[in-house]
């Protein structure tokens, strides 16, 4: 016989990415602040002078600056560096650094500056700019709103809402190559999607295991259009049900929620014990 524990569900869903562990009574991190954001996204452009070539690198919402490149003179090298609250650029070419770049990079997506080699002595300048489409790219904080809809039964429904009812908002931190997005969610969970031409992005994590003969299959999906400061969300979450699962079916829950555009950076949570442990682990022992 199953015997439904809503705290142990409720810290399943904080695992999967759903509530926050303080919403079941778990800690919470400092949110923090970070004014990089307006710099994250994907950079293209090209340097010139003593050699020449093309470069293009990502730049996260915490200021860290990776890419790739490549010289006429030395062929194609991995690029490592950093942006300062200002604006202030600066990233090494080569594993060695043989060539340093340093510069500036403004709000409209410009980025250029000066280029030198110790080795060489050879000098140059460079200069690039932004992606074109959407920039999503930066810290968004979640709040889910409530239950939309349900196939999951009264009891388990009665449990999400009071688990809502506790919930506090959830920092994303989202990284954007082109069209392809990871944001990395405050409990730990890891989301992979897309975005396309209009800002509209869906992201989505999952996890599964078993336990005494019954296998749970839980798959968390994100919708919304990250084009404003503020802007509705839903998510969805499937639980696929198989094996020795007494009293338990397949269900889905729609869930209803707000992302806002933070400036924060990605919120911690501190109950690091718990986030050690699966998400569908934690779900088995919460409804076996």
């Amino acid at each position: 016989m199953i015997d439904f524990d809503g705290k142990r569900f409720c810290t399943a869903l904080a695992l999967l990415g759903v509530v926050s562990f303080a919403a079941c009574g778990g800690g919470g991190g400092d949110d923090g602040s970070g004014p990089f954001a307006r710099f994250a996204g994907t950079y293209a452009g090209t340097f010139s002078g003593d050699d020449s070539g093309n470069f293009s690198a990502q730049v996260s919402s915490h200021g860290q600056i990776t890419g790739s490149g490549t010289s006429v003179s030395f062929g194609g090298f991995p690029i490592n560096g950093q942006v300062t609250q200002g604006g202030n650029v600066t990233f090494a070419l080569g594993s060695t650094d043989e060539s340093n770049f340093s510069g500036r990079v403004d709000d409209s997506g410009t980025i250029q500056g000066t280029w030198n080699n110790r080795v060489t002595g050879e000098s140059g300048t460079f200069i690039g700019s932004r992606a074109e489409g959407p920039l999503v790219s930066g810290v968004w904080s979640l709040s889910v709103g409530g239950l939309a809809t349900s196939t999951c039964g009264a009891e388990l429904d009665a449990a999400i809402v009071q688990i809502l009812g506790f919930q506090a908002p959830c920092n994303y931190d989202v990284s954007q190559a082109g069209a392809s997005i990871t944001a990395n969610q405050c409990n730990g969970a890891v989301y992979q999607g897309s975005v396309d031409r209009d800002g509209n992005v869906t992201m989505s994590t999952s996890a599964m295991e078993s336990e005494a003969g019954c296998t749970i299959a839980a798959n968390i999906q994100i919708r919304s259009q990250l084009t404003a400061n503020f802007t509705p969300a839903d998510i969805s979450l499937d639980l696929n049900i198989a094996g020795n699962c007494e009293g338990l079916r397949d269900c889905r829950v729609e869930l209803s929620g707000n992302f806002t555009r933070s400036s924060g950076s990605l919120a911690v949570t501190s109950n690091s014990s718990e986030q050690n442990t699966s998400s569908i682990g934690k779900l088995l022992d919460h409804v076996l």
